[in-house]
């Protein structure tokens, strides 16, 4: 019998050890071929090799804000040759002036190709309503809000407070208009003058993204409807807002009877946002409302159509 010696002992058990290394990282390497042949962003997910003609659906909710991966999804929806109309169901009491106006861009490039057209839920007001009049046809159900035409710019101010408590602050900048209107100052006449000039600014280019979509309504008639209140979904169908009431069957049948899209074609959900994880959505999100409430605090300003 051969006599084995501790260190030889010791080599065979570094031996296996070794073995069983190996083992693992053979295994976990073939896991991740296997992942990354398989593995695919969710826009493509739902895209198969060979697509059949289709029509699209995606839904607008919440706060519209500037969103670049949902401006690309958008790129990628009007360059489709497979899909031949697209429904939008818009659910958003507004958002930020850019983010309404890009969508709108979005949605119009979108639109010069295949028909579109804007399915009303609870509310389109707003940077929504700036968005669904991109569509070539607008419906609401009886009870939507929409409307809402004009712009809101808030801030606050703490000075009177801040004297009765004893605290004093000081701006350094280089002219008095600079950053503000800010919670430590007073408004000023000249500061007042001024926001209010960018007010009219951002009014009169909505107002004339409604006048030119919305052409139906004599110019001076859009005057008095394009005072901020908001409109039920039947109002806004009398005042040439909305074009129909209805539901998504309402969007389909005009797609088939104006637009001639074969009414045969299904209705395919596109997600305008990648999926993610409950924790990064909840970051993402969070980030996305901090970061605006820092801006708006620092500017003195919450921009909201």
């Amino acid at each position: 019998m051969m006599n084995i010696t501790p260190d030889q002992i010791v080599d065979r058990i570094k031996l296996k050890r070794q073995l069983i290394n190996w083992r693992l990282i053979a295994i976990i390497t073939i896991c991740m071929l296997i992942v990354s042949l398989f593995a695919t962003n969710d826009f493509e997910a739902h895209k198969p090799i060979i697509e059949n003609d289709y029509i699209a659906r995606i839904f607008v909710d919440g706060m519209i804000v500037h969103d670049p991966d949902r401006l690309d999804i958008l790129k990628d929806i009007s360059k489709n040759p497979a899909i031949k109309a697209l429904v939008i169901h818009i659910d958003s009491s507004g958002g930020t002036v850019v983010g309404g106006e890009s969508l709108y861009n979005g949605i119009r490039k979108i639109s010069s190709s295949k028909p579109v057209v804007a399915v009303m839920g609870d509310t389109a007001a707003s940077a929504a309503y700036m968005a669904a009049i991109a569509c070539d046809y607008l419906v609401a159900h009886q009870g939507t809000l929409t409307g809402s035409i004009g712009v809101l710019s808030q801030s606050f101010e703490v000075t009177e407070l801040a004297h009765k408590v004893g605290v004093k602050f000081n701006s350094f900048k280089s002219s008095p208009l600079k950053g503000g209107p800010m919670p430590t100052e007073e408004v000023t006449p000249e500061m007042r003058a001024a926001m209010n000039a960018t007010i009219v600014d951002i009014y009169n280019m909505f107002f004339d993204m409604v006048a030119e979509r919305r052409s139906s309504i004599a110019r001076e008639n859009l005057v008095h409807i394009a005072d901020g209140r908001v409109y039920t979904g039947r109002q806004a169908v009398e005042n040439g807002l909305v074009d129909a009431i209805g539901d998504e069957d309402t969007a389909l049948a005009w797609l088939k009877d104006v637009k001639k899209i074969d009414s045969s074609l299904k209705v395919r959900d596109i997600q305008l946002v990648p999926q993610q994880s409950k924790w990064r959505k909840f970051f993402d999100t969070s980030a996305r409302v901090l970061a605006f409430i820092d801006n708006s605090i620092k500017g003195g300003i919450f921009s909201f159509l």
